[in-house]
């Protein structure tokens, strides 16, 4: 199995987790927990119609108003995000993964996710891999091999923070997001 494959069967796990716990405010103000997991959909229509079988299933008659108090392979937004918010963010799973969002959303903001492409550069080992590749890509293209022993792949890196900061990846490796897109 090549590692596009890999990728792309991650991906379709981390789909089929991601969830979002909607709490029924009416029972919890009463002194009940009453709530439900939901994998939330990307259609408007059809959330509401999740969160509003979740409010049906109350034991309190006509439960209107309700909460998100736990995430599940979805990033933390708030106990009251907008729907928009949510499907935004679950489209975002859907085509970058769950610790791309994670991270990305951990460094910026979720009113930001329209930049996610924008700012990825790419899962590494470390931060020091990082500046390596992108030293050989961008900054020692005509470098000739043997010069590259006396590069300084440190100070390059320590350079590059400034400009790009990293999120915790699977496997103990790092996503590279640029700050300054």
């Amino acid at each position: 199995m090549n590692q596009v494959e890999t990728v792309e069967i991650k991906k379709d796990k981390e789909l089929n987790k991601s969830k979002i716990y909607i709490a029924c405010l009416s029972s919890y103000n009463s002194g009940i927990l009453s709530g439900e997991w939901i994998e939330p959909s990307t259609d408007k229509d059809e959330l509401e119609l999740q969160i509003a079988n979740v409010l049906k299933s109350s034991p309190i008659p006509n439960a209107e108003e309700y909460a998100i108090h736990d995430y599940e392979y979805f990033p933390d937004i708030g106990e009251y995000p907008g729907l928009d918010k949510i499907i935004e963010v679950k489209e975002a799973i859907n085509k970058n993964g769950f610790s791309v969002v994670k991270g990305f959303i951990e460094n910026f903001s979720v009113d930001d996710l329209d930049h996610i492409e924008d700012a990825f550069h790419g899962t590494y080992d470390c931060f020091k891999d990082f500046a390596e590749q992108f030293a050989d890509d961008c900054i020692l293209i005509d470098c000739p091999e043997h010069i590259k022993n006396y590069i300084d792949y440190d100070q390059i890196a320590s350079d590059l923070k400034m400009d790009y900061s990293e999120s915790d990846a699977d496997n103990f490796q790092v996503h590279i997001f640029n700050t300054t897109w």
